[in-house]
């Protein structure tokens, strides 16, 4: 196998992305525990700095999705919590598809040739489900979080999917989810005794976050149930 530039760049950049991952599992940094327990300092900061808060929420939100660190979910709740929930929705789907698109700019200009060889097989099983399933495929697999999201960025970018459905799939998909989501969030962020978990949008909001949870479950489930058929 050629080694080329682009193969050594590829490589530096997934071993310090397992690195970086590596250290943020460890030491738990985008966790609901620490939300919880910064949680009055962050919404005082948000209430003084608005706009700065938003802007550096969004950048955090971009580097969380291009390094691949765990927390995705973490980071969306945590808009719900910080800001008006219009606003946490419109930041945090254009941040997220700000972050996808370099994933998939770098995975696709800069590790696929690393990986072109090695995961070839994966590649053409990859392939062939987008040209089996088309758009609906794509969708349910950007919609259902049955892998994290910046592993379907790299699995999308060292496919033949053009960057333009991309763009558009990764855009839609990331909706449900993050109304969801974020829905739970901004109710949680009412939340200050027990009494208040028994309101009709804490209610719904708990209900509407466990049937997102589920989904990956079904969905697995439901495949194996169809290659057992």
């Amino acid at each position: 196998m050629k080694i080329n530039k682009k193969m050594v760049f590829g490589f530096i950049v997934v071993v310090f992305i397992i690195y970086i991952n590596f250290e943020f599992k460890q030491r738990e940094i985008i966790s609901l525990e620490n939300l919880d327990y910064y949680r009055d300092y962050l919404i005082g900061f948000v209430d003084q700095y608005t706009v700065i808060s938003m802007m550096v929420y969004a950048l955090v939100y971009i580097l969380v999705i291009i390094l691949a660190l765990p927390g995705v979910a973490v980071m969306t709740f945590t808009g719900g919590v910080l800001f008006p929930f219009k606003y946490a929705f419109i930041i945090v789907v254009i941040a997220s598809t700000i972050g996808a698109i370099i994933n998939f700019i770098t995975s696709r200009y800069f590790l696929q040739n690393f990986f072109a060889k090695i995961f070839s097989q994966t590649i053409k099983k990859i392939n062939k489900r987008i040209e089996k399933g088309g758009f609906k495929n794509l969708f349910i697999l950007r919609t259902i979080p049955v892998f994290p999201y910046s592993v379907v960025n790299f699995a999308l970018a060292i496919s033949e999917l053009s960057m333009l459905k991309f763009i558009v799939v990764t855009t839609l998909g990331k909706i449900p989810g993050s109304l969801i989501i974020i829905y739970a969030g901004s109710n949680m962020a009412e939340v200050e005794s027990a009494r208040d978990l028994a309101t009709p949008e804490m209610i719904l909001a708990i209900i509407l976050l466990f049937g997102f949870i589920m989904l990956p479950i079904i969905y697995k489930l439901k495949n194996r149930q169809k290659n057992k058929a």
